[in-house]
């Protein structure tokens, strides 16, 4: 797939249920769901413990997620970057690093 040709919407359309299925797993603090979009090397990366350590972390200062907004989707010459802010039930919002396609 070409991401570089296709449009905001349908980049939306593919990137939004991995990002809704990773928000809840993050909420849930489930591992498995978590790292069920990611790649092998990212997989042994996010190792359980450390998922509920960080998990535990933002529910404490920041709560949970509510609702995401995309900011922008950067094509660069071989990627897409999209970039995503995420609100919290606290009324924090932060910026999530780009995820990169």
């Amino acid at each position: 797939m070409n991401w570089l040709k296709l449009s905001n919407d349908e980049i939306l359309e593919i990137v939004n249920p991995i990002m809704d299925n990773f928000m809840d797993a993050s909420t849930e603090i489930d591992h498995e769901k978590h790292v069920r979009d990611f790649s092998d090397n990212m997989k042994s990366i996010v190792t359980k413990d450390e998922l509920e350590k960080k998990c535990k972390a933002y529910q404490e200062t920041l709560g949970f997620f509510t609702k995401r907004e995309l900011v922008g989707v950067i094509r660069k010459k071989s990627d897409v970057e999209i970039y995503l802010s995420n609100a919290t039930n606290t009324g924090i919002s932060f910026q999530v690093q780009p995820i990169g396609l």
